[in-house]
């Protein structure tokens, strides 16, 4: 129909932690004493179809042992599987932006285990059909339409190689691990930047025997050309590290070089202005108006803080020595409780240690954790929180160990209202003529002369000719009389 319209209003929609079990066999044809492990995923590829995702994830375990000189060595094994998220809503067309981390590992036998969460965010279209211009003999209403339309950002990527010092000489990397945390997303017509840090986290092995921990963290800015952003572009912005190998340097037992690959994923949210019926009435005829709640994104907001999770353990035998911590795994899920929200969960990560009687061992230890999320007041939809561990340390007190990790949270949120869509209007019976030649009507406080036309069964035009000293905007208490002509019978 000519006074149709059709508007792009689509939409974000989150897709919740789905958890998958990952695990792999490794060989030990030296029998040698497995002390710790750590584990990593990432998502090679997706593809999407009718109401699922399948996703193809690889996860590599590193296991640390102990040569009987001092030595710790490291051994790998891999799981490459292909899982499938059930979602209806998903089509082969839907634009997906997904994530994995591990968030628990365990090794029973010759086999190791880690959970895997996979999550993210879909684009759900949503095609509205508003109607923009009255039908003859029809009166009508009209009033702004404001929602956001949310469109995919063209992926971008970034190589980056860093060398850094160690503060001793590095005999082996016993285990490390890279997160990314985007900080800033700026936006120009036809590009958007992005900034961010790099943390890589050490646990290596001197030439000495001496066994270290160390962290070092870059900032990095990349500029993503993309002809649909613009100025006024809402942009929200998920990396992932891609790929990271770290090796020695060369001639120098103090340099670490770190070759990275990065890879964003993000949206954009366009706004949506325009002028549509909101509301009709005939004074000749009964209509039918045909009316939606549709629900449409205002926005997303991001915050991101820093945050310490502190606790502390008792290790079976005694602290003699304390040789480090691999790299953790952290599961977290956002709860609320009296309208506020927290990010609950759990690090588990493997301490290497010597008790008192000499002996290497190592150590699963768990710490929960509890943290406030603040929040615009405006988001309060669809939250979501990405936790990364970036830094470990521990001290040793007598028994005990105190054991702090650093953490970089992402809060997210999208801002959603309800809106109310008028799309069609079908004329219907002629309605009886009035047989009263003169009404009154007492403007009740809030009411339009919108509200008293309808009420009258008669157009605004005709009670401003008839009511000229009516002031506008009605503040209460009006009278406003309408005449109307009888035919003579």
């Amino acid at each position: 129909m000519e006074n149709q319209t059709n508007i792009s209003a689509n939409r974000k929609e989150i897709l919740s932690d789905v958890l998958f079990r990952e695990r792999a066999e490794f060989l030990d044809p030296e029998n040698k004493k497995i002390l710790g492990m750590s584990a990593r995923t990432k998502i090679l590829g997706y593809e999407t179809m009718a109401g699922a995702i399948k996703v193809d994830l690889k996860t590599t375990f590193r296991l640390i042992s102990r040569a009987e000189n001092g030595t710790f060595l490291y051994d790998t094994a891999e799981s490459e599987q292909t899982e499938t998220i059930v979602c209806e809503k998903i089509k082969p067309t839907t634009r997906v932006c997904l994530r994995a981390g591990v968030t628990e590992t365990k090794k029973t036998g010759s086999s190791c285990e880690a959970t895997v969460a996979v999550s993210g965010w879909y684009l759900v279209e949503n095609e509205l059909t508003v109607l923009n211009s009255c039908i003859t003999g029809v009166c009508c209403k009209t009033a702004p339409l404001r929602a956001e339309n949310t469109l995919p950002l063209s992926p971008g990527g970034l190589s980056l190689t860093y060398t850094d010092e160690t503060r001793m000489n590095v005999e082996r990397l016993v285990d490390y691990c890279v997160k990314v945390n985007v900080s800033n997303v700026f936006v120009n017509a036809g590009s958007y930047r992005v900034e961010g840090d790099i943390y890589i986290r050490i646990f290596a092995q001197s030439d000495d025997g001496q066994c270290f921990g160390q962290l070092f963290s870059h900032t990095f800015s990349t500029e993503i050309a993309d002809e649909n952003v613009t100025s006024e572009s809402d942009v929200d912005i998920d990396a992932y590290v891609k790929s990271a190998e770290l090796s020695l340097a060369d001639g120098d037992k103090r340099l670490i070089i770190s070759d990275i690959s990065l890879s964003f994923c993000g949206a954009q949210s366009l706004p949506i202005e325009t002028e549509t019926i909101s509301d009709a009435f005939s004074t000749t005829h009964e209509i039918v108006i045909r009316r939606s709640e549709e629900a449409v994104t205002e926005g997303f907001c991001c915050r991101s803080l820093r945050e310490k999770i502190a606790g502390k353990v008792t290790p079976d035998g005694g602290i003699n020595e304390v040789f480090g911590i691999l790299c953790p795994s952290i599961s977290a899920s956002v709860v609320t409780n009296n309208g506020a929200y927290n990010l609950d969960g759990v690090v588990q990560a493997d301490i290497l240690y010597q008790t008192n009687e000499d002996v290497t061992r190592g150590q699963t230890v768990e710490l929960p954790f509890s943290i406030n999320l603040p929040l615009e007041n405006k988001c309060d939809s669809q939250i979501t929180a990405e936790i990364n561990v970036v830094n470990a340390a521990y001290k040793a007190r007598g028994a005990e160990l105190e054991l702090v990790f650093e953490t970089v949270v992402n809060v997210k949120g999208v801002s959603e209202k309800t809106i109310c869509i008028t799309s069609d209007i079908e004329m219907g019976a002629e309605k009886e003529a009035s047989d009263v030649a003169i009404s009154l009507y007492i403007v009740r406080k809030g009411e339009t002369l919108w509200d008293v036309a309808k009420a009258l069964n008669a157009d605004e035009e005709t009670l401003l000719r008839q009511n000229k000293d009516v002031p506008l905007p009605l503040n209460g208490g009006e009278k406003i009389i309408l005449y109307r002509e009888l035919p003579f019978n």
